[in-house]
C-alpha cells in the first residue's frame, strides 16, 4: 500500500504503524509563498507559546517547588495537557532546546557513577554510551506533537549549558538556584571517562557568562573552518559533538513536523552554525529527507552580528527574528519590515521565524499581532522565569487569549495572499495600529489599544464585509457592509487590543 500522505496501518497484532515522507507531507516553504510554511500540502501560520524550553524534559523540576511560586497551573500539567492546551486555543508551535541545565534534566550520556537524578559536579559520565532516558523522553515527545499537527522547532546548541553556572551570577530569582553550567556537564573533561583537558583542548573551569563576546570557550571551536583559531579545540571534540547531533537526527528525521536550529542565540563565528547546518543537511540526504535549518544569531541590532549573512545567504532556509522582541511599538515593528525587506532584496525569499517573544506585561500580546502584522511565519511566547513572568508569558491566560483570537481572526483570511502596507493608513498615531492586504480583496488592521485610522481603499470597488474581533475575549462582533473605492475611516468598538477584517 502506497501512502503520500500522513496516515496509518493497523496489523493483526494491532500495533499502529506511523507512515512518514517528509519530502512530500513534512514542514517546508509554502509553494505559492516562501515567506510562510507549509505542512501536509497546506499553508500554515505557526503560533505558540510554552512554559518551558526543553519541552522534551517537561516537567522540569521546579514547576513541583513551592520555594519557587510556580506559574499557575503548572504543577498539575503533564506534557500531554500542556501540548492539548496549545492546540485547543489553535496553537501549533512549539521551541525545543536540546539542554540539560535544569535540575532533574538527563544528560544525554549515560552517567557511570555519581549521584542518582540531580545532575551534580562530582558526577561521572562515558560519552560513548547513551542514557536511554533521555532519547526516549525525546522520541516521546516528537510523537506527542506528530500526534497533534505540531511543527517543533529544535535548537542543537543552547550556549546557557556549558558556561559559568547562571544562578551564581544572575540570581535565583532570575534563573533558578540549582540550574548547572559546566561544572555538572559531561562534556567536561572532569565530568567524563573519555578525554583528559589536554587531550581535548577544553577547559575544566569556565569563569565567564554565556554572553561573553567573542567567546573563548573551546567547545565551540571545534569545527573543521575554526581549527586555525586561537581557542580551537582537539579532534576528538568535534567527533563527540557530531556523534551526539547525529544520535539525535536517527530519531528527529523520522518525524515531518521539525524544523532545526544550530543555536539558541549565538554570539560565535558563523564558522561554528553553518558547519551543524551542513551536518544536518548531509545527514537527512543519506536518509532521503529534506530538512530545513538556520541559525539564531544574539545580536539585537538586524545591521551586525551576523544577522545580515542569515537574512541574505541562500545557505539559510528561515530567518530566526526573535532578537527583535527587546523593541517596543513602531521600533519593534519597523526591525521586522527591515527584515522583510532586506530578505525580498536577496537571492532567496525565506520565512521570518519568531520562536521567542520576551518579557511580560502589556507588550508581549502587542509584539505576537505585529510581527505577524510584520510579515513574520511565525510567533511565540517565551518561557516564564522561575518565581515570577520574567522571560515571558509562557502560555497563561493571556498567551492562550491572543494565540486563540489571532488564530480566529488568520483563519477568516488569507494571509498568505497578504503582505504588510502601513502606507495604507493616514490619521494613525505612533504604534497605534498596523496593516496588511491584499489590495482589493482583503484588508486587516490591527490596533494595540483602540483608536480610529483612516484606510486607503482607493481601486478597490465594490462592497465589502466588515467585522470587528475583541481580542481580549476572542469575539467577533456583527459583520457590516461598507464601499471601497476611497478613504475609509475605522474606530475601535473600545479600548483594548482589536482588529478589523475587510474583505470582499
Amino acid at each position: 500500500m502506497l501512502c503520500l500522505i500522513s496516515c496509518s496501518i493497523t496489523t493483526s497484532d494491532d500495533i499502529t504503524v506511523n507512515l512518514r515522507n517528509s519530502n512530500f507531507n513534512g514542514i517546508k516553504p509554502y509553494s505559492e509563498n516562501s515567506r510562510y510554511w507549509e505542512y501536509k500540502g497546506k499553508p500554515l501560520l505557526l503560533l505558540g507559546g510554552s512554559y518551558e524550553d526543553n519541552m522534551f524534559q517537561f516537567p522540569n523540576w521546579y514547576y513541583e517547588s513551592e520555594k519557587y511560586n510556580p506559574p499557575m497551573g503548572l504543577t498539575t500539567w503533564t506534557l500531554e495537557e500542556h501540548l492539548d492546551e496549545l492546540v485547543s486555543r489553535g496553537g501549533n508551535y512549539i521551541r525545543n532546546t536540546m539542554s540539560s541545565r535544569n535540575r532533574g534534566n538527563r544528560f544525554p550520556f549515560k552517567k557511570i557513577s555519581g549521584t542518582p537524578g540531580d545532575n551534580q559536579p562530582t558526577d561521572t559520565y562515558d560519552l560513548d554510551q547513551w542514557d536511554d532516558e533521555y532519547w526516549n523522553r525525546f522520541e516521546n515527545f516528537l510523537n506527542k506533537c506528530y500526534d497533534r499537527d505540531i511543527i517543533v522547532q529544535i535548537e542543537i546548541w543552547d550556549r546557557f549549558d556549558f558556561y559559568l553556572t547562571e544562578a551564581e551570577s544572575w540570581g535565583p530569582e532570575v534563573r533558578g538556584i540549582d540550574n548547572t553550567g559546566w561544572e555538572s556537564n559531561p562534556y567536561n573533561p572532569l565530568r567524563n571517562i573519555n578525554y583528559t583537558a589536554a587531550e581535548s583542548g577544553l577547559p575544566e573551569v569556565v569563569n565567564y557568562l554565556p554572553g561573553t563576546s567573542p567567546s573563548p570557550h573551546s567547545f565551540f571551536y571545534s569545527v573543521p573552518a575554526l581549527q586555525g583559531h586561537q581557542y580551537a579545540s582537539e579532534p576528538i571534540v568535534l567527533y563527540y559533538q557530531e556523534k551526539y547531533v547525529e544520535k539525535m537526527l536517527s530519531i528527529s528525521l523520522n518525524y515531518p513536523n521539525v524544523l532545526y536550529c544550530s543555536n539558541n542565540e549565538t554570539p560565535q563565528p558563523m564558522e561554528w552554525g553553518r558547519h551543524w547546518i551542513q551536518f544536518l543537511r548531509d545527514k537527512g540526504e543519506e536518509a532521503g529527507k529534506t530538512i530545513y535549518a538556520s541559525d539564531m544569531r544574539r545580536d539585537h541590532n538586524f545591521n551586525r552580528g551576523g544577522h545580515p549573512e542569515v537574512m541574505s545567504d541562500e545557505y539559510y532556509d528561515f530567518f530566526e527574528a526573535s532578537q527583535s522582541n527587546t523593541k517596543n511599538g513602531d521600533e519593534h515593528y519597523d526591525a521586522l519590515i527591515y527584515t522583510w525587506k532586506q530578505i525580498k532584496l536577496g537571492d532567496k525569499i525565506k520565512p521570518v521565524n519568531i520562536v521567542k517573544i520576551y518579557e511580560t506585561g502589556s507588550e508581549p500580546p502587542k509584539r505576537m499581532w505585529r510581527s505577524i502584522f510584520a510579515g513574520a511565519s511565525s510567533a511565540r511566547f517565551h518561557r516564564p522565569g522561575y518565581t515570577q513572568y520574567f522571560w515571558g508569558i509562557g502560555l497563561n491566560s493571556i498567551a492562550m487569549t491572543n494565540v486563540k483570537s489571532l488564530r480566529m481572526f488568520t483563519d477568516e483570511m488569507n494571509i498568505f495572499r497578504c503582505e504588510p502596507d502601513n502606507t495604507l493608513l493616514s490619521n494613525r498615531a505612533s504604534g497605534e495600529a498596523y496593516c496588511m492586504a491584499e489590495k482589493g480583496k482583503q484588508y486587516a488592521v490591527y490596533f494595540s489599544n483602540g483608536g480610529s485610522v483612516n484606510l486607503d481603499m482607493t481601486g478597490a470597488s465594490g462592497e465589502f464585509d466588515l467585522k470587528w474581533l475583541d481580542i481580549a475575549n476572542s469575539d467577533w462582533g456583527a459583520t457590516s457592509t461598507i464601499s471601497g473605492g476611497g478613504m475609509v475611516t475605522l474606530a475601535t468598538p473600545g479600548s483594548g487590543q482589536w482588529a478589523v477584517l475587510i474583505k470582499k
